[in-house]
């Protein structure tokens, strides 16, 4: 059982943990149970949540030291998530886009587009292309640290 607290913006990742084989069915890691998320307390900036797992699922909190991007045994560079963070928001800013414009045009949460821009957001490759598009730019672009 994990207990978390979450406030506006924030967010936990649950995902198989290392001891599973890259690959596996979705199904064989629901085998020994659901996952059970469930609100303990409302406070006026947060929210605490329990959430219940078996041992081959790991709960992370994204503002915790540990990085999701560090778990996932270095698919991602460390250097990743603030390229990005610093790529969308210049962007952004060139075209004139509030982060509430952008979520509009790319139908991506606004939160996610707030956690993308501090380095901490997870973003799918259709969101990326999604941002790109609305940005008028190529994918790397987005990726790719100007010198």
């Amino acid at each position: 059982m994990h207990l978390l607290t979450r406030k506006l913006g924030q967010s936990i990742i649950i995902f198989p943990n290392k001891g599973q084989k890259k690959g596996s069915a979705l199904s064989s890691v629901f085998k020994l149970g659901p996952i059970e998320i469930v609100v303990e307390k409302i406070h006026s900036q947060a929210v605490q949540l329990r959430v219940d797992t078996h041992d081959q699922l790991d709960v992370v909190a994204t503002d915790l030291p540990i990085r999701p991007e560090e778990l996932l045994a270095g698919l991602v560079s460390e250097q990743s998530g603030a390229i990005l963070a610093k790529n969308v928001f210049d962007y952004r800013i060139a075209r004139q886009l509030s982060l509430r414009a952008l979520s509009e045009i790319t139908e991506i949460p606004f939160y996610t587009l707030c956690a993308i821009e501090r380095g901490l957001g997870v973003i799918s490759l259709d969101e990326l292309d999604s941002l790109s598009q609305a940005l008028d730019i190529d994918v790397t672009d987005l990726l790719v640290q100007e010198e």
